[in-house]
């Protein structure tokens, strides 16, 4: 798989709709970007939340440490982000020895919250890990010792049983609601071929709905042949492509007979396919670059 880096923007905004989607929740995410040539006025008129609320303004430059280095402006009303904005726009910083211009910036509301948790989806050689902590936040390397991981294995289902091991130490009144939410995440980051999905930290807001307060996301670009049909805005980057034509950079049209397995695209437009010897997957068909079907 070729791993693609979203902006946080991007990954709120996906969540945001395709979790309402897949498992009908409401997630009271409102987000608005800013870069050199946005017209601030124009902005606000679009999100009017932005004059009915606190906000928090960072980068997103998709590097992370962002509260550490002194960039995450919080409790400001939308003439102080404004500020906060112009006097960070195009300023060169050195995150841990990787140098860069701030050219993008984040804009969302300011939640009060107490509580602070950790949720982190990733894509394994056999399965995927889900990882969860009640100790999410700037301090989760230091308290990693903390964080519970469970692995779901390739076709399988997020089920009750496969995640309590995560939620074991959570308030019962708690369970029901962060197991949810959790499983919706990971459908999610199935249907759109997520690679990473990060949440550190999440919380819940005054009416118990969780918010992810910072989000890290990364995409499987060689799936972008699937998403023919989908919006050209389903994710950044990628382009609705009409039915019969071949993926970004040549790559092949290619199916599977069943749904487990991972799909692969070679650089050379050849289809690999990982099926395992204990799936019972049928044999593969794909086309390749040079328009012959085989086998594989």
């Amino acid at each position: 798989m070729a791993r693609k880096k979203i902006r946080e923007y991007d990954s709120k905004r996906l969540l945001k709709a395709h979790i309402a989607r897949l498992a009908g929740l409401q997630l009271p995410i409102a987000v608005a970007q800013v870069k050199e040539a946005t017209n601030f006025a124009e902005l606000v008129s679009a999100n009017p939340w932005m004059t009915q609320t606190p906000l928090v303004v960072k980068p997103d430059c998709l590097f992370g440490k962002r509260g550490k280095h002194d960039l995450v402006g919080l409790k400001l009303d939308y003439l102080q982000a404004q500020e906060f904005v112009a006097a960070r726009m195009n300023k060169v910083v050195d995150m841990d020895g990787t140098v860069g211009k701030i050219n993008c910036f984040i804009i969302e509301p300011f939640v009060p919250h107490e509580d602070e948790y950790y949720l982190c989806i990733q894509s394994e050689r056999l399965g995927y890990t889900i990882s969860f902590s009640e100790f999410g936040g700037m301090e989760i390397e230091e308290n990693w010792d903390k964080v519970r991981t469970v692995t779901i294995p390739t076709g399988a289902e997020a089920s009750s049983e496969r995640l309590a091991p995560l939620l074991s130490t959570l308030p019962p009144e708690l369970r029901g609601g962060m197991e949810r939410f959790i499983a919706a995440a990971y459908a999610v980051y199935l249907d759109l071929d997520f690679t990473l999905m990060e949440m550190n930290p999440f919380t819940l807001d005054a009416a118990g709905q969780p918010f992810p307060l910072d989000m890290r996301g990364e995409l499987d670009d060689t799936a972008a042949f699937r998403r023919w049909g989908r919006p050209p805005a389903y994710a950044p980057g990628w382009k609705a492509l009409p039915a019969g034509r071949g993926g970004p950079r040549g790559a092949p049209n290619c199916s599977c007979s069943r749904r487990v397995g991972g799909v692969w695209l070679g650089a050379a437009g050849v289809c690999c396919c990982d099926l395992g010897t204990g799936l019972g997957c049928l044999p593969v068909q794909g086309v390749g670059s040079s328009g012959r079907a085989g086998a594989v």
